[in-house]
């Protein structure tokens, strides 16, 4: 057979425009979702648009709208980015394929276009401006609030949000650095001040697509699902860009920590290896340095370097991780003292935005508060730990540090829809599954709720107490009863089953090799391009997606090397009369041995994917015979030994050569048939 090296590969001429199409609706929906909140935006209205008094570089075109125009557009742009991201998502797994580059082009613009509106949705920017201030005036965030600021007559501090005037600073030093810097380029505007917050934010988002993007690596459908779910996901986008939120800060060092992380486990060991991982511990110290929540995913990164590393790689990989993480974190607290952990009790004693219908004796004392938490966290953790897929060999991090997001934020008695930001760099990254729906129809069920954002009113508070927890609690549910699977990641997860009840055959008196007549099976590479060919592949696959036969008493034997690339598809009709061509560009092989050829059984298999398939496996399929007569089976025996006595190998003359084994298998008939790929 000849060797796949010498194989000339072609790509096959499959036609685009089932995928472009498929690809109008995410296309149309997103640029609509971005339309509709760069345009409430620019607006200024109050609803929308935090006040941060004149001056600034923002688009504001000071028009007001009735509050009923203004909650529909609202709900318009929530939906249309959700099903807009949910349609992406649909198109990726139809096989679109979207230029990471114009992807990252794409992202780097909507940026741009929403640092030049006005902060919206949120007051959150107008208390990062204030805190930054108070760091250049010489005073300590975590002590002075907003409403002191005021006193002292400072212009930024004239813009105090009421809802949080006696509040300090629950951010971290590496948060407060940052604002403290956006405070010294604006000085005493607020508008200025908004602005250059806006600038950094915009720049991490952009710098988080471009690290995702590196870190889904070559495969072309990892990279579609990060421009999805993160590069151009117009509710991210929006909440983090337009809306300026801290967390996004927190993001960026978090995606970094995670490429470290893979490099790290390309060091064998020595010295580089200790190095890297101080550096792993450092940025995902930084992290928590900017919102302590991100604890949460830098302890599932710490679960997966340890489930990673082997032997004394391990401790040494995990203590230097800690090591550079514990000084981050003891530098930048060793700054903000003791008040930062009494401002960040103080915020948990915070009632009024709650999302979960909790009595009030919990608000009032931090220790129950952190109990209800922590039990929450460990439900929620437990549950997705329990169901949630696999995820995928070369990042075995991901999954536990998406788990862990996952627990902090759903398992949170305050979810705001930016909040969400924590595990969606994650999600893009993991294969797809059902938990992609859930996680994004629950973005953007929350941003209905709040939208338009400055100022909620006691009615949407008293709409998501109701709407989150049942969201929560079906949630949960589903996940408990395995629904997050999805049929193709439990097949692909699970072992090929063992029957049970089947007399194993010592002695098989029949094997064929690379193509048997026992099973009708066909591989094709990706590859594969034939001017002799009827069809192409993925008309062949629709007429033959159905059966195979396989005769009673079957063994198949299957092992795999790597493979350049190849694809089985499942052919030839449910009937005693079965023909098997193979074209394949380097790979696998299998043998087949067959006690009885002469009784059939249709049967239902699957194939796995080639990086499950470690070493040889050995697997019997159940019988279902149905009996034939003893002249016939004589008949199929003779006719089996002709076809095997046949050469096994032949080539076929078109653009594009390929190795072809052709061996017929007759399962109940008296001539050799063949079927040509």
């Amino acid at each position: 057979m000849t060797s796949p090296a010498s194989l000339r590969r072609r790509k096959p001429a499959v036609s685009t425009l089932p995928t472009r199409r498929a690809a109008t609706v995410p296309l149309l929906m997103t640029a609509l979702s971005v339309a509709v909140f760069a345009a409430l935006s620019a607006t200024g209205d109050r609803a929308i648009a935090a006040p941060i008094g004149a001056g600034g570089p923002f688009v504001d075109l000071h028009y007001r709208l009735a509050p009923v125009l203004m909650k529909a557009a609202c709900l318009l742009a929530a939906a249309s980015g959700g099903v807009g991201t949910l349609s992406g998502l649909a198109a990726v797994r139809q096989g679109w394929r979207p230029s990471p580059g114009a992807v990252l082009a794409g992202c780097a613009a909507v940026a741009v276009l929403f640092a030049f509106v006005s902060p919206a949705a949120s007051v959150d920017v107008q208390n990062y401006a204030e805190y930054g201030r108070i760091v250049v005036i010489g005073h300590s965030p975590w002590v002075m609030t907003p409403q002191q600021l005021y006193q002292l007559h400072d212009p930024v501090g004239l813009f105090r949000p009421p809802e949080w005037r006696t509040q300090p600073t629950v951010y971290g030093p590496a948060a407060t650095a940052l604002e403290a810097a956006a405070a010294w380029l604006g000085g005493t505007s607020m508008a200025w001040i908004t602005f250059w917050i806006k600038v950094i934010n915009a720049a991490c988002y952009v710098a988080v697509a471009v690290v995702l993007d590196r870190l889904a690596g070559p495969d072309p459908e990892r990279r579609a699902r990060v421009g999805v779910l993160w590069a151009v996901n117009p509710l991210m986008l929006f909440w983090m860009v337009a809306g300026a939120h801290t967390d996004l800060l927190a993001v960026l060092p978090l995606v970094l920590a995670l490429m470290a992380g893979r490099t790290l486990r390309k060091r064998e060991g020595g010295g580089h290896a200790a190095l890297t991982a101080a550096l792993t511990g450092a940025l995902a110290g930084l992290a928590v340095a900017v919102k302590v929540t991100f604890a949460g995913p830098v302890a599932g990164l710490a679960a997966g370097v340890w489930q990673a590393a082997t032997g004394r790689r391990r401790i040494a990989s995990l203590a230097a991780g800690i090591a550079g993480g514990t000084a981050v974190l003891a530098g930048g607290y060793a700054v903000a003292g003791r008040a930062a952990l009494h401002s960040l009790s103080q915020r948990l004693s915070s009632a009024h935005d709650s999302f979960l219908p909790l009595p009030a004796s919990v608000y009032h004392h931090p220790a129950l508060y952190a109990v209800v938490l922590l039990a929450a966290f460990l439900i929620v953790g437990g549950v997705l730990t329990w169901r949630m897929p696999p995820g995928p060999a070369d990042a075995p991090e991901l999954r536990p540090m998406l788990i862990c997001a996952l627990a902090v934020v759903i398992g949170g008695i305050v979810q705001y829809p930016w909040y969400d930001a924590m595990f969606f760099p994650l999600l893009a990254l993991l294969p797809a599954s059902r938990l992609d729906a859930w996680l994004v129809g629950r973005t953007a069920l929350i941003s209905m709720l709040v939208l338009p954002g400055v100022g909620i009113s006691t009615f949407q508070y008293r709409e998501a107490r109701v709407a989150v927890p049942v969201f929560t609690a079906c949630f949960l549910i589903f996940a408990a009863l395995g629904g997050l699977r999805t049929a193709r990641a439990a097949r692909a997860a699970s072992p090929r089953p063992q029957w049970q009840g089947l007399r194993r055959l010592p002695n098989d008196w029949l094997s064929f090799s690379k193509m048997g007549a026992a099973a009708s099976r066909v591989a094709r590479s990706e590859g594969v391009s034939s001017c002799i060919r009827c069809a192409s592949h993925a008309s062949r696959r629709r007429r033959t997606s159905c059966t195979r036969s396989l005769p009673c008493w079957v063994t198949v034997r299957m092992t795999c090397l790597r493979s350049v690339g190849w694809a089985a598809r499942r052919t030839s009709p449910r009937s005693s009369r079965t023909a098997m061509t193979r074209v394949i560009d380097g790979g696998w092989t299998f043998s087949c041995s067959a006690s009885s050829p002469g009784v059939i059984a249709s049967c239902r298999s699957r194939a796995a994917s080639a990086a499950s398939w470690m070493s040889d496996r050995i697997a019997s399929d159940p019988p279902r015979p149905s009996r034939s007569t003893r002249s016939r089976r004589a008949s199929l025996v003779i006719d089996i030994r002709i076809a095997v006595a046949r050469p096994a190998s032949v080539c076929i003359p078109a653009s594009g050569i390929h190795q072809v084994d052709h061996v017929s298998s007759l399962l109940g008939g008296s001539r050799v048939a063949g079927i040509r790929a």
